[in-house]
This record gives C-alpha cells, structure tokens and sequence, in this order.
C-alpha cells in the first residue's frame, strides 16, 4: 500500500510522510514531493500555498490529495493561479484556490467533498501547444465544481475525451475544448451515471470542434438543459449522439429548458441522434439544435428515438430555431408517455427538407407530421401503425407550411380527427392520406387541413380498411383546396358519410369519389362538400362548394 504524506504550511510548516506505520516530518511542499512515491496520498493539515515564483508544482507521481477539509492555493503573482498536472491526481475532501485546473492529459478524479474557487474551469487537456493523446475526468458523489470541459483550454486532443458523472454538482459540462485551437479529433465522451445537479450539459465545445462523434449517455440525476452539439459557431460537431436512460430534466414551470440533439448555436455536419428509454422531461425536446435565438445550429439530419420516459411538453424532430437540411426522422414504440409530438421543428426558422414520423405507440395529444411553425420544404411523411392517439391527426403542421403530405394509417385508436393537412398549416402540393388494416378513428376524416384561412394543392384519400365512427372528407375543414381532391373507398366501415369535397371550406377544382366495397351504416356518398345548412348565421354560404363533382 502506497504511504501517506501529512502536509501543514501554516504554524510550523510541517509535512509528515507515514509509511508502513513510520513517520517521517518534512518542511516543505517541494522535499515532500521528493519523497513522494506512486500512489501515495497527501492529506493536508492546514491550507497550503503553491508559489509559482518558487517553483512549487503539484507531484510527478500519481498520487491521492486529501485535503481533510483544508485548503489548497495556487498563487501566481499574488493572483490565483493554474493547477497543471504532472501525474494521475485523485483530490478529495478539499478546496481548491486555483484560477483554473489543467489537466494535460492525465486522468482526475474529484471524488466527495471537493469545491473549487469560483469561476474556476477543469480542462481535461492543456493550454496553446500542449496536445494530449486522450482525456479522462470523473466526478463523484459530494464534489461541487464549476464549468468543467473534455478537453484543452487551447490544446488539441488527438484521439478522445472522456468525463464520467458519478455524483456531485456541476454548473456545465462540455465534452470538447475552449478556444478554436482545442480541437477534439477523435470523439467526446460523456457519461452521467448519477448527478446531483447540473445545470448544461455540452456534448461539443465551447469554440473548438469535435471532428468525430460527441456522445452523451445519461442513466439518472437531474439536469436542466442537455445540447447535444457544441456551444458557439465554430464549434461544430461531425456527428451528435444522445442517450438517456433515466433522470429528471428541465422544469414544469419554465418555458425555455431544452433537452436537444443539434448545438446552441453551432452546426452538426452529419446526423444528431437522440435515443430515449426513460427518465422525466419537464421540458422540450428536440432532434435539432438552435438555442434561444440560434439560427446557425444546422443538422444534417436528426432521428430521435423513443421507447419510454415521460414527457410533460412538447417533442420535435427537427430543431428549436434552427434547420434540419436533409430528413428529420421520429421512431415512438414501447411505452412511453407523450404530450404533443411533431416531426418537424418548434419556431420558424427551425425548417425540415423533409420528416419521417413512424409511431407505434402511445401519444397523449396532438401527433404532427410537420413542424409547430417550422416548415417542411419537400415531405412530411406519416405513418401509424399502432398505439392509442388521444387528439388530432396532422399530415402538416402546426402553423407550418408543407410542400407535401404523406400519412399512412394501418392500426391504433384515435379519439380525435384525422387531416390529411395541417392544422393552420398549408400544403402546397399534394396531401395524400391512405388508411388500411384496423385503426378506429372517433372522429372524422379529412382529406385536407383543418382551419379556415388555409389552403392545399390537392388531396388524395385511399380506404382499404378501419372503422369510423364519423365523416370522410376529401376536403379539409374549413381550408380550401385549390385543385382537385379524390376519395377512393375499397373496404371498411362507416357510420356516416364520404363526400368529396369539404366541410366549411371550398373545392375549386372537381372533387373524385370512387366507391368500391365497404359498409356505410346510416350515411350517404356525396360528391360535394358539407356545406353551410343556415344561411343567416353569418357564415358564408359558399362554404362546401366545390368545383364539379364526380362520383
């Protein structure tokens, strides 16, 4: 077993090393470190000072520092100093006076009872010219510390970082480096096995850039806000991956707390990948990245994927503000619990190429194949293959605009309505909406978008299988459709109507029913729309109307 060094600076300045139950004093920091051997421990019995200008440095050997409660300063011309590591350190039970703490590569522990000077950074790397092979920093249960980065301050990192989250309190973690020179050229790792509390976690950089993978997996512990990718522009990431398997995220009663695959404001080149199997979000969640008003946080492309977890607000597959540039993609199975999902993204500069929404489960409000009030430029792609839908169906959006619609029903419950649209959101082209197999669907169904004021191309209905318990609709609710629509209807059953055109609102071109097996119960096949039955209540009675009808 290594030996024990007893330190005390102040009140006689003694040092006492204990070694196989012997005792030996020293004088001073730098003849204690001579005697110091590989894997010895260091407890001080006072606060302890490091002078730079005397050439005290922390041990060349690895080695635990005990602080017992105590001090341990870092003066650089009477200001705090930097803590750079020789060796393999292991602190403890201390509090470090430090301007920052560079690790240069070496592994360090913080294990209980560690606190550093506040504004105090941990570099798992070096400073300007000081590149490292590999990084690896762990926190334990009891440590509190500050902004703490995978790597350098300003070094590079030639392979990869490492940090693991036993415990403890931390104000941010980042898996890359400082400055733009601490590049990471390998891959960022970052592991929360358990935490007390952390307030940010970074997968990428502060400015630096992660030219492989930032990886993040969380088992348990609370955190408010998770980014995926790196913080500032430059700090961009080739790839995100983000796995949470348990913990508590953001807070029920803020608007702003995210967890999200893509970077605050800097890019990911390729594709942000978020997994989750548990844990409790009382707080948005994205596929895509762009923080507050970060229009720069670019994705390649997204997948987000769930199996489990809670989830108290809504979900997005595209980004917060900024773009997803090829497909965002969306995978619900298992069992979670989910409010409002859309495929696309949350604000209006947070558009999608395309979305691809496969749901084979559980979703607790409003599911949307498009954004909240993000765009989808080509398709916003639907399909339902199980699972129990508590309100509304959307092809579209929110109050986003599609350029294409694509839903596919062949299973599930759903209590509320079906659109082949949006909800205020146009679609430019084409909505197209096919149902087959044995999904139930409470309300009706509509080939179109819901709210008046909007607009669709044109819409194709396709029926070979369900029962609904309402109207089918070629048309929207109350939004126009400027070209054709066509419902076609092989098998089924039907308590109500087909009609061809829509409910409040207009078909300008000709609407195309085609019936050809099925059962309707007590309802008819029209050709037009539903139409306005009260010519006096203010509405228009032009609602309905349709350009020609062909059945």
């Amino acid at each position: 077993s290594g030996q024990k060094i007893l330190t005390r600076s102040e009140g006689g300045n003694i040092l006492k090393i204990t070694s196989k139950g012997v005792n030996t004093e020293y004088a001073d920091w730098q003849k204690a470190m001579k005697a110091l051997k590989s894997g010895d421990e260091i407890t001080l019995l006072s606060k302890v000072t490091l002078y730079e200008a005397s050439g005290d440095k922390m041990p060349d050997k690895s080695c635990t520092i005990n602080g017992d409660g105590k001090t341990l300063e870092f003066n650089t011309d009477n200001f705090a100093g930097s803590c750079s590591l020789q060796e393999d350190v292991t602190f403890k039970n201390i509090h470090l006076e430090a301007g920052d703490i560079t690790a240069n590569g070496k592994k360090v522990v913080f294990d209980s009872g560690v606190t550093v000077k506040d504004d105090c950074d941990v570099y798992g790397g070096g400073g300007l010219g000081v590149d490292v092979e590999t990084t690896s920093i762990t926190i334990k249960d009891g440590a509190t510390l500050d902004w703490v980065y995978g790597g350098g301050y300003a070094g590079k990192v030639t392979g990869n970082t490492n940090i693991v989250v036993e415990g403890g309190t931390v104000t941010a973690i980042l898996g890359g480096g400082y400055n733009t020179e601490a590049i990471v050229e390998g891959n960022a790792n970052i592991t929360i096995n358990n935490t007390t509390f952390i307030s940010t976690i970074y997968g990428g950089g502060n400015n630096a850039p992660v030219k492989g993978t930032a990886n993040i997996k969380v088992e348990n512990g609370n955190v408010n806000y998770i980014i995926g990718g790196g913080h500032n522009t430059s700090a961009i990431c080739k790839n995100t991956n983000l796995e949470i398997i348990g913990g508590t995220f953001g807070k029920n009663d803020e608007y702003r707390y995210n967890v999200m695959g893509g970077g605050y404001s800097a890019p990911v080149e390729e594709k942000a990948t978020v997994t989750i199997s548990g844990g409790t979000f009382n707080c948005f969640v994205t596929g895509g990245g762009g923080f507050d008003n970060e229009t720069t946080a670019t994705c390649g492309s997204t997948e987000l994927n769930i199996t489990g977890g809670t989830f108290n607000k809504w979900t997005y597959g595209g980004g917060w503000e900024s773009p997803v540039l090829r497909t965002a993609t969306v995978k619900v199975s298992g069992t979670p619990s989910l409010a409002t999902l859309c495929g696309g993204g949350a604000r209006s500069t947070a558009s999608c190429q395309n979305t691809d929404v496969q749901v084979s489960s559980n979703i607790g409000g409003w599911l949307f194949a498009g954004g909240e009030t993000g765009s989808v430029n080509g398709t916003a792609k639907l399909t339902v293959t199980s699972g129990s839908i508590t309100k509304n169906i959307y092809g579209g959006g929110a109050s986003a605009s599609c350029n294409k619609t694509e839903v596919t029903l062949s299973g599930g419950e759903v209590s509320g309505s079906v659109f082949g649209g949006g909800e205020s959101g146009d679609v430019i082209e084409e909505s197209h909406l096919t149902i087959s197999g044995t999904p139930t669907i409470s309300g009706d169904v509509f080939g179109g978008s819901r709210n008046s004021g909007t607009t669709v191309g044109s819409t194709r209905v396709e029926i070979s299988g369900g029962t609904f318990q309402n109207n089918i609709f070629g048309g929207g609710w109350g939004c126009d459709v400027q070209e054709d629509t066509h419902v076609s209807v092989t098998n089924g059953v039907i308590s109500y109507n087909v009609l061809g055109g829509g409910s409040q609102g207009q078909v300008f071109g000709s609407t195309n029913v085609v019936f050809d097996g099925g059962t309707i119960t007590s309802g008819n096949i029209f050709g037009g729309g539903w139409g306005d039955e009260d010519l006096n209540d203010g509405y228009s009675p032009d609602k309905g109307r349709v350009g020609s009808a062909n059945v």
